[in-house]
């Protein structure tokens, strides 16, 4: 009788373990890769100018305030940090954007990142900080050079190896 009662409560012990990895392991990543997706879409809709300016800041803090709640699943997850770099470009918090940009970069060194962390050294008024940056993201896609225009068109231009 006891051993039966002991078998049972090893396997009801072996079923609560194996849910709360399910949870952990399983559904909690999914459940955050969907919040991320709808905290993109929502952030790019902040930057493309469809919000008036009081509105992109309103949905920027909000969105802050939602990759807060993910912060220790998610620090490793570079879209994370791009998108909380984005939305402090929204609220003008360049500092705490570059932090953001320069933890995605030490993760992968992806063009697009040193080209947003490059326009956000341009927001600072970092204009040779911008420079490298953009120059670097230039070296994997030329057509950055493109999206750009004036002064740091033309020091981009010259910092790139010549061809």
């Amino acid at each position: 009788m006891t051993n039966s009662i002991v078998r049972i409560a090893c396997r009801m012990v072996v079923i609560v373990i194996a849910a709360a990895a399910l949870y952990r392991y399983s559904l909690t990543p999914i459940y955050a890769n969907r919040q991320l997706k709808q905290i993109e879409i929502r952030t790019r809709g902040a930057l493309d100018g469809a919000m008036s300016e009081e509105h992109s800041i309103m949905t920027a803090r909000d969105n802050l305030e939602l990759l807060g709640r993910f912060e220790p699943r998610c620090l490793l997850a570079v879209e994370y940090h791009m998108l909380w770099a984005a939305n402090d470009r929204i609220l003008h918090r360049t500092d705490d954007a570059l932090e953001h940009y320069t933890l995605a970069l030490a993760m992968e060194h992806r063009p697009e990142l040193y080209f947003e962390r490059g326009l956000t050294y341009l927001e600072k008024g970092d204009i040779d900080g911008a420079t490298a940056d953009v120059a670097r993201a230039a070296r994997f896609n030329p057509n950055y050079v493109t999206e750009i225009n004036g002064e740091l068109q033309q020091r981009v231009l010259a910092a790139l190896p010549k061809q």
